[in-house]
C-alpha cells in the first residue's frame, strides 16, 4: 500500500481486537468472523427472531494472535510515510481486562504495537538517504480525569500546560523530551515510563522525527513528523443506557470547546480530525459487556471509521517562526505602552506569545540536543536498571515480557541473590539521586539563563522604544520650528 500524496483525503482506519476463541463467552452473544477478516457478525442466540448485526472494519484480529498481520496491513504503510513528513496517530482503546495492554506491549509470543512501531521507524530511518541528518525524540504523558496531565519521564508531579503553536500544533510546555538513537533504548524507556503510569488513566507516548536537508532551497527548514501512541483506558461513563465506553466515545458524543475541556479531549480531536494518519485499535472485553453495550460501541467505531480528513507533510523553519513571534511580541508591547487604558485581553495575549516563544525555542534542533544531554544521565540510570528488557527485545517476542519478569524473579529467589539485589538497588538509588541532583542544578541554571535572556530582550525593547520616542520628539520639535518659521514668513 503506497503512502497518500500531500493534500489527499484519507479516512480513519479501525481494527477490532477480540478475545481468543477459548476465552469467548457464547452464552448470550455469538461472534462470527467472515473469511476476509474484515466483517464482524453478531448473532443473538437467545433471540427467537434470530437477529443479526453486521459491521465492516479495516481489520479484525484475535488478541492472542494476528496483531502482526494487522500491523503490516494498517500501520506499516503509515510508518513508512513518516520519513516523508507525515504524522501518525495510533489509538488503542479498551477497558481493563480487555487485552489492551497485550496489544500495546505484546503477549503470547507476539510483539506489541509500540515495539513494532519503534523497530519499523528506525529501520526506515536507517534505510533512508544517508546525506540527511535525523533526530528522534520521545516523551510520555499521563492524563487525569480533571483535565490535567503529568510527565512520566519526570518524577516531579507538576501539572503540564498545552499550547497550540502555529506550524507545530499542540505542544506541551515543560515536558521532558530527549533524543534516542535506537529502537531498543526507546522501548526500554517506554517500559520504564509505563510502570509509573496508573492503570485507570490514559497515556500518550510521542516520537518526534525531524530531518534536515529534505528541502534543498531552504537550509533552515526542518521536516517534522510526529508519531503518537495514545493508550485510552476504558471507563463506565454515566449515560441513559449505562454503556461501557472509552474517552474516545465520550469525545465523539459532545462538542469540544477548547482548553477548558482539558488535555485528553483536545488530543483526541486532533487525532480524529487533525493532520495525521490515524489507526484505531479497539479491544473488547466481551464477558463484561451486554449485547446492547457491544452494539453501542460498534456503532461508535463505525462512526469513527467514516471520518475523513486531509493529510500533508510538515516542514517548519525555527528561526523564521521565532522571528515572527518576536515581532508579534514587540507589536503587542508597543500597543500596550501607547494605550491610555490597560487592555486585559492584550495582556493575556502577550503572556501566551511569550510562552509560545519559549516553547518554540526549546523545540529547535539545537535546543533539543542541549536538553537531551541533561536528560541523558537520568535515562542511562534507567536503562542500566532494566537489563532484562533489552534481553526480551532481542528475543523479539519469543517470550512475553511478563514471562521474562517471572523467570527473573524465580532466579533471584535465593538468599544470596536477594542480598545482591538489595545492594544493587541501593547503588541504583544512589546513582539516581546524584543524577537528579545534577539535573536539578542544571535546570536551575537553565531557568536563570532563560529569565536573564528574557530580561535582556525586555531591556532591549525598552531601549529601542525610548530611542524611538526621543527620535519622534526631535522630529516633532523640528516640525514645530518649521511651522513657526513658515508662519513668520507668512506674516511678513
Amino acid at each position: 500500500m503506497a503512502a497518500e500524496q500531500p493534500g489527499q483525503e484519507v479516512c480513519v482506519k479501525v481494527a477490532v481486537g477480540l478475545p481468543g476463541a477459548e476465552d469467548m463467552d457464547r452464552k448470550n452473544t455469538d461472534f462470527i468472523i467472515n473469511e476476509d477478516s474484515r466483517s464482524l457478525l453478531i448473532r443473538n442466540i437467545a433471540d427467537k427472531g434470530f437477529q443479526e448485526n453486521v459491521f465492516v472494519f479495516d481489520g479484525i484480529f484475535r488478541l492472542n494472535a494476528g496483531l502482526e498481520k494487522i500491523y503490516s496491513e494498517l500501520v506499516q504503510p503509515a510508518i513508512g510515510a513518516v520519513i516523508l513528513g507525515y504524522n501518525v496517530t495510533l489509538l488503542v482503546c479498551g477497558s481493563q481486562g480487555s487485552g489492551k495492554d497485550s496489544v500495546l506491549r505484546g503477549s503470547h509470543g507476539q510483539r506489541g504495537l509500540v515495539q513494532q512501531v519503534l523497530q519499523n521507524l528506525f529501520d526506515e530511518i536507517h534505510s533512508a538517504e544517508k546525506d540527511k541528518e535525523w533526530q528522534v525524540t520521545i516523551s510520555f504523558v499521563q492524563f487525569y480525569a480533571d483535565g490535567t496531565a503529568r510527565d512520566l519521564f519526570n518524577s516531579n508531579h507538576r501539572d503540564l500546560e498545552a499550547l497550540n503553536v502555529c506550524m507545530l500544533g499542540l505542544v506541551v510546555e515543560g515536558l521532558d523530551e530527549g533524543v534516542v538513537l535506537g529502537a531498543e533504548a526507546a522501548y526500554s524507556l517506554y517500559l520504564q515510563g509505563a510502570r509509573r503510569a496508573e492503570e485507570q488513566n490514559s497515556t500518550l507516548f510521542t516520537l518526534t522525527v525531524e530531518q534536515k536537508g529534505r528541502v534543498p532551497q531552504s537550509a533552515g527548514t526542518v521536516q517534522r513528523s510526529v508519531v503518537q501512541v495514545l493508550d485510552l483506558t476504558g471507563e463506565t461513563l454515566p449515560s441513559q443506557h449505562g454503556s461501557h465506553i472509552s474517552p474516545l466515545m465520550h469525545a465523539l458524543q459532545k462538542e469540544i470547546t477548547g482548553d477548558a475541556e482539558g488535555f485528553l479531549p483536545i488530543v483526541l480531536q486532533q487525532a480524529l480530525e487533525g493532520n495525521s494518519w490515524t489507526v484505531l485499535f479497539y479491544c473488547f472485553n466481551a464477558q463484561s459487556l451486554s449485547r446492547d453495550e457491544i452494539l453501542s460501541a460498534l456503532l461508535v467505531l463505525d462512526q469513527v471509521r467514516g471520518l475523513a480528513k486531509t493529510i500533508s507533510p510538515n516542514c517548519w523553519d525555527p528561526s523564521k517562526l521565532i522571528q515572527k513571534l518576536r515581532g508579534d511580541v514587540r507589536e503587542l508591547r508597543t500597543q500596550l505602552l501607547t494605550s491610555s487604558t490597560v487592555q486585559e485581553s492584550a495582556v493575556l495575549r502577550l503572556g501566551q506569545l511569550l510562552k509560545q516563544l519559549q516553547v518554540v525555542k526549546n523545540q529547535s534542533w539545537e535546543k533539543k540536543k542541549e536538553i537531551s544531554e541533561v536528560l541523558e544521565r537520568k535515562w542511562k540510570c534507567w536503562l542500566k536498571a532494566a537489563p532484562g528488557e533489552a534481553e526480551a527485545w532481542h528475543r523479539q517476542g519469543q517470550t512475553s515480557e511478563l514471562e521474562a519478569m517471572e523467570r527473573e524473579q524465580t532466579e533471584a529467589s535465593s538468599p544470596h541473590a536477594e542480598h545482591e539485589e538489595v545492594r544493587a538497588q541501593k547503588h541504583h538509588m544512589l546513582q539516581v539521586f546524584h543524577a537528579y541532583r545534577g539535573l536539578l542544578e542544571e535546570q536551575m541554571d537553565g531557568l536563570e539563563q532563560r529569565y536573564r535572556k528574557l530580561l535582556e530582550e525586555v531591556i532591549q525593547d525598552a531601549v529601542h522604544l525610548a530611542a524611538r520616542n526621543q527620535q519622534l520628539e526631535a522630529e516633532n520639535k523640528e516640525l514645530n520650528a518649521a511651522v513657526a518659521e513658515l508662519r513668520e514668513k507668512k506674516k511678513m
